[in-house]
């Protein structure tokens, strides 16, 4: 296995925990959850096969690496996830 392909898995691996994690902390929070789960189970059938699985971390990965330098930098992650939280604040203030 290639160093690049090793990389990229370790990523989508750290930000799937990372992102479960998250879930698992907002569970009573507006079903954050189960919003994640939806949106890698793409086809409705309430599983995440494989396929849908790596489509769906392979578009966030590159939405992360801004750049597009096939990695993704320490600052391109903690931008990527202040961005997100940013988004989130913005919809709770319009509510």
């Amino acid at each position: 296995m290639n160093n690049t392909l090793k990389l990229f898995l370790v990523v989508v691996i750290s930000v799937s925990i990372s992102l479960y994690a998250d879930d698992e902390k907002e569970k009573g929070h507006h079903g954050h959850g189960k919003k994640h789960f939806k949106k890698m189970d793409t086809n409705g059938d309430g599983k995440i096969s494989k396929e849908e699985w790596v489509k769906f971390h392979e578009t966030r990965f590159t939405e992360i690496d801004k750049d597009g330098d096939g990695s993704i930098t320490d600052d391109e992650f903690k931008n990527f996830h202040k961005d997100k939280e940013e988004a989130k604040d913005s919809k709770r203030t319009k509510k």
